[in-house]
C-alpha cells in the first residue's frame, strides 16, 4: 500500500519529539517547514518533561503533552493513559520524530487521520506514509527530510535553528565588563565524555586568574558535584569572578543562561545545540561519543569543535589530550572576533 497524499490543509497537528534535548532543538528546522506549510494549525507536541521549556513560546502551540511512559511503574497503564490523553483531541496529521516501534503502536491507537514516520522496525506497517530511515545523514536532515518527504519535497532550504523558551535573559552581577564564558564540564556519570576532573581544575585556574573572563557553570545536579568542588576550592578573591549555577536552574534558565553568555565551553551536546540555536560562539571538547559527531555537528560557523587522539588507539583518552592551553587559545580567538565584529 503506497503513502497517502499530503493534507493540503490541517487544523490540528501532533508531533512526537525525539526524546533527548538536542534532538529536540535538531527538530526545529522541521517543525518550521510544517509551521510554514500549515500556518493555520494548531500544534501538539508529546515530549519528555525537560523539553517542554525549548518550545513554550513556540508559534501555534495549543498544549504539551508529557509522555512519561518509561518513568517506572506500570508501562502498559501508562500508554493506555497516554494514548486517551491523545484522543481527546481528533488530530489531522500526526509526525513522529521518534523512532521506537513502540512509540509508532502507541500513536496508532490514538486514531490520528495521517500519521507519518520512518519505517524502521516494521514502523511501516503501523504508519499512513512512511519512509526509509537514512542513518548516515545529519540529525537535521533527517527531521526535515521526514517533513518534506511527507510534502513531496515542497522545500529546498533548512530553516535555522530555534529555541523557543520563555523567561528573560539573565543579567549578570559580576563588578566588571569582561566577557562571561558558560562552562559545562561534565560529570561522573559521563565518564570519559567528560573533560577530567584535573584538567578541568587546571582550565578554570588559568582562565579565573587571567582575570581576563567571568566564568558561569552551568549544568544538572550532576554537573554541580564537581562544580561545587571547583568553587569552594577558589580563593575569595577568585570567586569574584565566578558563578555557579549548576543544578539549580531548569531547563528555561538554563538556555538563558546560554543566551546571556558571551561563549560557551562544553562537552554536552544539549548545551551545544542550545548555543547553535542561539547564535552563542562555543567550544565543544570531543571524547567519546554516543553518536557518529557529523551527524550531529552543529550546522553553524561559529563553533570550534576540539579532538586531540594523538594516534591512541583507546578513545576513552581522546578528551584527555585537549589541554586548557589549547581551550583557552581558541576561546581568545573567539573573543577577539566578537571585539573585531563590534567595531564601528
Amino acid at each position: 500500500m503506497g503513502n497517502k497524499k499530503p493534507l493540503h490543509s490541517a487544523n490540528k497537528i501532533i508531533i512526537r519529539l525525539p526524546n533527548f534535548l538536542g534532538d529536540s532543538i535538531m527538530a526545529t528546522p522541521a517543525i518550521r517547514l510544517l509551521l510554514e506549510n500549515y500556518p493555520n494549525a494548531s500544534l501538539t507536541l508529546v515530549c519528555k518533561a525537560p523539553i517542554k521549556d525549548v518550545f513554550k513560546k513556540l508559534p501555534n502551540l495549543e498544549r504539551v503533552i508529557i509522555d512519561d511512559t518509561k518513568n517506572g511503574g506500570n508501562r502498559i497503564f501508562k500508554a493506555i493513559r497516554l494514548i486517551k490523553e491523545i484522543r481527546k483531541n481528533k488530530y489531522e496529521l500526526g509526525i513522529l520524530f521518534q523512532n521506537s516501534l513502540a512509540n509508532a503502536i502507541i500513536f496508532r491507537f490514538c486514531r490520528i487521520r495521517n500519521l507519518v514516520g520512518y519505517k524502521n522496525d516494521l514502523r511501516g506497517i503501523l504508519l499512513d506514509s512512511s519512509f526509509v530511515l537514512d542513518r548516515n545523514i545529519h540529525y537535521i536532515n533527517r527531521f526535515a527530510g521526514l517533513v518534506n518527504n511527507y510534502l513531496n519535497n515542497k522545500f529546498k532550504k533548512l530553516p535555522a535553528l530555534r529555541v523557543w523558551n520563555g523567561g528573560e535573559v539573565k543579567k549578570w552581577d559580576f563588578d566588571n565588563n569582561l566577557p562571561v564564558i558558560a562552562l559545562s564540564l561534565g560529570n561522573d556519570a559521563q565518564m570519559n565524555r567528560a573533560y577530567p576532573q584535573k584538567l578541568s581544575w587546571e582550565l578554570i585556574q588559568q582562565l579565573v586568574k587571567s582575570r581576563r573572563y567571568n566564568l558561569v557553570f552551568v549544568g544538572d545536579a550532576k554537573d554541580a558535584e564537581r562544580n561545587n568542588e571547583y568553587e569552594s576550592n577558589l580563593s575569595v578573591e577568585d570567586k569574584k569572578y565566578v558563578r555557579n549555577y549548576s543544578g539549580k536552574t531548569d531547563v528555561d534558565t538554563h538556555i538563558n543562561l546560554i543566551k546571556a553568555a558571551d561563549a560557551l565551553i562544553t562537552v554536552d551536546s544539549s548545551g551545544m545545540h542550545i548555543a547553535a540555536a542561539c547564535n552563542i560562539p562555543f567550544i565543544v571538547l570531543l571524547g567519546r561519543s554516543t553518536s557518529p559527531f557529523c551527524t550531529v555537528q552543529p550546522k553553524v560557523d561559529f563553533g570550534r569543535f576540539l579532538k586531540n587522539e594523538n594516534s591512541l588507539i583507546e578513545v576513552d583518552k581522546f578528551i584527555s589530550q585537549i589541554s586548557p592551553t589549547q581551550i583557552i587559545h581558541e576561546l581568545s580567538l573567539i573573543v577577539h572576533k566578537q571585539k573585531e565584529e563590534v567595531l564601528p
